[in-house]
């Protein structure tokens, strides 16, 4: 991964979704290259079904794979309205709070002087500190390999391809929540 996206704290005023989205695929590829897996490769046209699912996952608050647009129902419907001809596809959608504390850590939030709310460690009453790029891509990563289902299609041999998009959203009480998509691809050989 590139030495700023594992430095530079992300800043909600001005987030740079495609700074995360390249710090999860470089995450990716890292993780199957350790495992032996070939890397995969951009699709700069598959990136529009990628944003399109984080866009509207942000939108409806939660994280499926279904969308109510016409011709756009699923991640098959999505490819080929980018006139993408798919051998093989599948996509990992998750998301969750950007900012969080160690595993166990209670979290509260109360408004601060300006009267935004914020989010503390229960333990410390310290700010939740907010992640690098890199510290998220590295969270949303393990989050689909630590499921079954997400961990077949990030670590499966049969995809060449990979587009990566994400959306961010403030939620109740000081929370930015962050939804991620990943699309595989092996697209068709030409007939």
């Amino acid at each position: 991964m590139p030495p700023a996206e594992r430095a530079e704290t992300i800043d909600p005023a001005d987030f740079d979704r495609e700074r995360l989205a390249t710090a999860i695929f470089f995450e990716t590829n890292r993780v199957r290259e350790s495992l032996g897996l070939r890397r995969l490769r951009a699709f700069p046209r598959l990136q529009n079904a990628a944003q399109l699912q984080s866009t509207m996952n942000a939108l409806r608050g939660t994280a499926v794979h279904d969308n109510p647009l016409r011709g756009r129902r699923d991640v098959h419907a999505r490819i080929a309205y980018e006139n993408i001809r798919a051998g093989a596809a599948a996509e990992n959608v998750l998301f969750g709070p950007i900012r969080t504390g160690p595993p166990g850590t209670r979290i509260y939030a109360k408004r601060d002087e300006t009267g935004r709310w914020e989010r503390f460690d229960g333990a410390t009453h310290e700010p939740l500190a907010w992640p690098s790029y890199g510290e998220l891509a590295e969270r949303l990563v393990q989050g689909w390999l630590d499921s079954p289902s997400h961990r077949v299609n990030l670590l499966s041999p049969e995809f060449s391809h990979l587009a990566c998009a994400v959306m961010i959203a403030p939620v109740l009480n000081g929370a930015v929540n962050v939804y991620a998509t990943q699309v595989f691809l092996r697209p068709r050989r030409r007939e």
